[in-house]
């Protein structure tokens, strides 16, 4: 917030904007989460990027001026990420991929210490 103040000052619209991003681009990975899932399914998409949009607990937590914006959007570009290493048909760069992932949950993790649970379950899932 150091930077982003110097940048754009102290006022509540400036302290509240990196969060309304945040919350923003949510809602844009978690439509392309569900097209890596779902390939054929635009319903499903559809439907997953609206509950997003119009969750209560989401915006809450775009309006404030906190790291749970950050969280969200980190843990859902970890399951991203996890996904597209996962694809059989479309194999991603192994190592970029891997650095990609772990680099998503250092960063999650580095945010907030209450992340832990989503960025095991990830690595869990996927060195399976």
């Amino acid at each position: 917030m150091r930077y982003w103040t110097g940048l754009f000052g102290r006022s509540e619209a400036a302290l509240r904007l990196p969060a309304a991003l945040a919350s923003a681009l949510v809602a844009s990975l978690l439509w392309q989460v569900a097209r890596t899932g779902w390939p054929a399914d635009r319903i499903t998409r559809l439907v997953a990027a609206g509950l997003v949009v119009f969750s209560p607990v989401l915006v809450l937590y775009s309006q404030e001026a906190r790291m749970y914006s950050a969280v969200t959007l980190l843990a859902v570009a970890s399951v991203y990420l996890m996904m597209r290493l996962a694809r059989p048909d479309k194999p991603a760069d192994p190592k970029g991929g891997r650095q990609a992932f772990f680099s998503g949950d250092t960063a999650e993790l580095m945010v907030s210490c209450w992340s832990t649970g989503s960025c095991l379950g990830c690595t869990i899932t996927r060195s399976c």
